[in-house]
Order: C-alpha cells, then structure tokens, then sequence
C-alpha cells in the first residue's frame, strides 16, 4: 500500500520489500507494507496461524508463522475490478 497525498493506494510493490543489510527490522502491518492473500483455495478463519515461505534474492528462505488480519477489500470506483492498479 502506498499513501500519496493522503490518499491509499494497493499495489504490488515492484521488485518486493527491500531489508536493509544492517539487520534493521522491517515490519508489515495494515496500512502500511504487508502481504495480501489472493486466489486462495479455502478462506482462512481470523483465528488462524498461517505458515508460509519468505524467498530472498540471495536464494535464502525463511520460514513464518503469521496471524491473520481480516479488511473486506472494496473496489474503488475508478476500479471496479479491483486489481489496485
């Protein structure tokens, strides 16, 4: 998500999160960088842990256990197929 002109905007952030290499801590939440679910099989209960799979540019993996945080997505009418672009 970027805020421009106090105005949110979801998009895909090109080339991913960048982490610094000084080990500075990089946090996800609503409203700000975070990961979106899509295209799911079966819809997650909020009370769920969801595990998944960090890849990095370096070829190392990290493995995360997350809570899930539930926002009901609604399509701006610039963009009603709500692709964010």
């Amino acid at each position: 998500e970027e805020t421009t002109a106090d105005v949110a905007v979801m998009k895909q952030i090109e080339g991913g999160i960048e982490l610094p290499a000084n080990g500075e801590i990089v946090r996800l939440s609503p409203g700000g960088n975070h990961v979106m679910l899509m295209g799911l099989a079966e819809q997650p209960s909020e009370a769920e842990r969801l595990s998944f799979t960090l890849h990095f540019e370096s070829g190392t993996e990290l493995q995360v256990l997350a809570d899930l945080t539930f926002e009901l997505h609604r399509p701006s009418p610039i963009d009603p197929g709500g692709s964010g672009d």
